[in-house]
């Protein structure tokens, strides 16, 4: 085989593989993550996952045929998407989410998958319905290794080890670029399931396979550094997220300085991706391929799911309570702002400007029609819908996760119990806490005692802490009833700089919005409630903020906290526990407030800020973008004196509504 043709970089892994010369060393992990169901979501967050298994994780096997009817299900060798990825997509999000909400029906539905997996392995180790699928098989193995961390059952290593051995010699044959770019790209999936299993078996027959798959993987330490030219579609959005677990995966292999600031080089402010196309919910624009920063451009539904995972390996490894910030912001700002509140709907793309939804074309290189940002149960291509299922249940699971000293870290914060092993014997924790939307949090050890450390992790927004953005251990002898508070104050920030000097709005770890007031139409009906719908703004919406000469750019921002219980959906505009208060005005500068003449269902970028002058004064109400289905995100300001703003000027509220016989004059 000439590996010429793939890249030099590409050649060089495979040429110092660590299987031609013997196991390779491994550096061990800081953390371990936890199995599904072993971290128990509580009140708001519980509704999520129960909307979603009584929603689109439900109902899917039902809605969409190439999952239902699923070759790796029946066998019937239809091929093409029937077996491909989006049926194991779809069941390792069906299982994590079963055992996550301990719903007997979806366990039910997982067990059947998990069983046809197993059933799939041919005597020479390969598996699944179509032969040497790299990809594909990457998320069956991603299967077995939940259900084993979940049953135990020792056929889960014999099944992951047989197929090692099958890659070892298959590899060298057809490797993983050979198949398909999607398996080159993202050969860290396989990683992690190895790895997993070396740390948990000891067997090094798992490190050899991690190896082997380490040294025919895209290069993703030197993408993530430089943007270099790369073998395997690493600009894909999705590829580009979920390959970020592999810089990490690799260093325990490698112990190399590039793979040790992989993940850094990518998500740094001042790296070319997040100049190039980053934004402030953590994700980067890409429309398929990644693209520029436009305020109005999208990051894919698939590609959030894998940032969740890919954070959770890199929190893992080397303790990175950055990683654990961005994990937050992905789960907490970007997935309810692109799946509908009731979880029967989603968005293929996700733009933070999106004052509507409709059937006119927009931008975006691919998916360019009315189905990439309309809600509904079919937006876009069929990975998304398959994939979204894992994005919930894995936060969940990673918002606990066991220490290499034998204690706990609390890595992410959200109403939920943990039970799991420190100390030598098992543990129940409680985080009781109405984050992310209020600061305070408390962990209360319920059952269980004895010595061992607790880490909790210290948000990077905090102000004034030394800890800030790294995670604090507690040694002591813990017994029942034993309490760490912890008060994060978050402050309110505006942060300018993005594209022609717009701002954003933040509030501890979420990002706030004007939310556009929209009236739905529906244009599709799968029954059950599977709607699909138009959104039509009811007001104009070409608002502006107006910020102060000098200091504090948020110092005239009130925020407004009703004071009530979080709500079972708290991600409505009017459900919002806690609402910002702005100083703004209406401007049409530079044609801001309508859309694009080659692509009317996008918004036109803002104007320029500063803006020149503001027209018809008025207080904005944010809302956490969360709680939003169309919205502006990115915002044009102006700057002005105290007194140029009536503080008594009306209320231009994320829930207006339209006064009888039109919209509001400007």
């Amino acid at each position: 085989m000439d590996f010429r043709k793939y890249g030099s970089a590409f050649v060089s892994a495979l040429a110092f593989s660590g299987t031609m010369f013997g196991a390779p060393t491994v550096a061990p992990a800081a953390f371990r993550q936890l199995a599904p169901g072993a971290v128990r979501p509580e009140g708001w967050l519980h509704e999520q996952l129960r909307l979603q298994g009584e929603g689109l994780t439900g109902h899917a096997e039902e809605l969409y045929d190439d999952i239902g009817n699923s070759d790796w299900l029946t066998r019937a060798h239809k091929g093409g998407q029937y077996d491909w990825e989006r049926g194991p997509y779809y069941a390792r999000g069906l299982l994590a989410l079963a055992y996550v909400l301990d719903d007997d029906a979806l366990k039910a539905k997982a067990k059947r998958w998990v069983e046809a997996i197993f059933a799939s392995q041919l005597e020479n180790g390969d598996i699944g319905p179509k032969r040497e699928n790299w990809w594909a098989n990457m998320l069956a193995l991603y299967i077995i290794r939940d259900w084993y961390l979940i049953s135990g059952e020792p056929r889960c290593v014999d099944f992951v080890k047989k197929y090692g051995a099958f890659l070892r010699t298959g590899l060298q044959k057809k490797p993983l670029i050979g198949d398909s770019v999607w398996a080159c790209a993202r050969g860290g999936d396989a990683m992690e399931v190895y790895l997993d299993f070396y740390d948990r078996t000891g067997d090094t027959a798992f490190l050899e396979t991690a190896d082997l798959l380490r040294s025919q993987t895209a290069p993703w330490s030197e993408y993530y550094a430089t943007g270099a030219s790369n073998i395997s579609y690493q600009e894909h959005i999705v590829n580009i997220n979920e390959g970020l677990k592999t810089p990490a995966l690799m260093w325990r292999l490698t112990q190399a300085a590039k793979d040790r600031n992989g993940y850094a080089a990518a998500t740094a402010p001042d790296g070319w991706a997040m100049r190039f196309a980053g934004r402030p919910d953590r994700m980067f624009n890409g429309e398929e391929p990644i693209s520029g920063r436009n305020t109005t451009g999208g990051t894919e539904l698939c590609a959030q799911a894998e940032r969740i995972i890919s954070c959770a390996d890199q929190i893992a490894v080397f303790a990175d309570a950055k990683a654990a910030d961005d994990m937050e912001t992905v789960a907490y700002n970007c997935l309810p702002a692109t799946m509908t509140p009731d979880l029967k709907g989603l968005r293929y793309y996700l733009p933070l400007n999106c004052p509507k939804a409709d059937q006119q074309h927009v931008f975006y290189a691919h998916n360019a029609d009315s189905r990439s940002i309309m809600p509904g149960p079919d937006a876009g291509f069929g990975c998304c819908r398959s994939n979204l299922h894992i994005a919930w249940p894995k936060f969940v699971q990673a918002m606990w996760m066991a220490s290499n000293d034998g204690g706990l870290a609390a890595v992410a914060y959200g109403p939920c119990t943990v039970k799991a092993k420190a100390g030598g014997r098992e543990q129940t924790f409680k985080m009781t806490t109405d984050y992310p939307f209020r600061d305070a949090v408390t962990i209360e050890l319920v059952a269980g005692g004895g010595t061992f450390p607790l880490y909790v992790r210290i948000p990077s927004w905090v102000k004034g802490s030394a800890e800030a953005g790294s995670f604090r251990k507690i040694q002591q002898t813990w017994k029942a009833g034993d309490r760490v508070k912890l008060d994060f104050a978050s402050a309110v920030s505006v942060q300018k700089g993005w594209n022609y000097d717009s701002a954003v709005v933040r509030k501890g770890a979420l990002l706030y919005s004007w939310n556009v007031p929209a009236r739905p139409k529906q244009v599709g009906d799968r029954g059950n409630g599977f709607v699909t719908c138009e959104l039509q703004p009811l007001v104009p919406w070409n608002v502006a903020l107006v910020l102060p000469k000098q200091g504090d750019a948020a110092a005239d921002i009130v925020a407004v906290d009703d004071g009530k219980a979080i709500p079972a959906q708290p991600f409505v505009s009017t459900a919002a526990p806690v609402k910002l208060r702005v100083k703004g005005c209406l401007t049409k500068e530079v044609r801001w407030g309508l859309y694009r003449y080659e692509a009317p269902g996008t918004a036109v970028e803002p104007p320029p800020s500063p803006i020149r002058a503001p027209i018809e004064p008025c207080t904005l109400e944010l809302v956490p973008l969360a709680c939003t289905q169309t919205r502006i995100t990115f915002f044009p300001w102006a700057e002005a004196d105290d007194a140029t703003v009536d503080p008594r000027a009306k209320v231009y509220a994320s829930d207006i509504k339209p006064p009888a016989g039109g919209k509001p004059a400007l």
